[in-house]
């Protein structure tokens, strides 16, 4: 198996953070309180083949729940594997987002707090490999696209 380089990694990730961020402009945390999540991705580049899970809560309740079967990434291509979620609340919560691989106990489970973001964010979990064999981290963006920035 051919590994990859730390700049192709990069690359990768970059691509993801870019594909869910188009019409994003702050990083900053200018807001606590409720946010609308604009876009929920997944990306694999690890070589192996996972099922990725995610659960997005508001406030102490479930609202949402969803498995994307992940394949692994292509050397051939240079693409990971992954997909976008359909169908997570549109409407503003105190969400808290939770995201984990196959049979990883809940101690292991990567959590995010939606809530730390601008009104509106788009967020990217990505599998990390190969190194990394199947690390999940998740990353996100602030602000709304364009049609929905506010008038000013």
């Amino acid at each position: 198996m051919v590994g990859r380089s730390r700049r192709n990694v990069l690359r990768i990730a970059g691509v993801s953070i870019a594909t869910v961020s188009a019409g994003c402009a702050s990083l900053q945390n200018l807001t606590s309180g409720e946010t609308r999540i604009e876009g929920l991705a997944i990306h694999n580049t690890d070589y192996e083949e996972y099922t990725g899970y995610v659960l997005l809560v508001d406030g102490e309740d479930p609202v949402y729940f969803d498995s994307m079967e992940l394949e692994p990434f292509s050397e051939e291509e240079n693409t990971a594997g992954g997909g976008l979620f359909e169908g997570y609340p549109s409407n503003p919560g105190e969400y808290t987002l939770y995201a984990w691989l196959d049979d990883q106990s809940r101690s292991e489970w990567a959590q995010f707090d939606v809530t730390e973001r601008d009104t509106c964010t788009k967020i990217t979990i990505i599998v990390e490999g190969p190194d990394r064999e199947g690390e999940v981290k998740i990353v996100s963006t602030a602000g709304c696209s364009d049609d929905e920035q506010p008038d000013g």
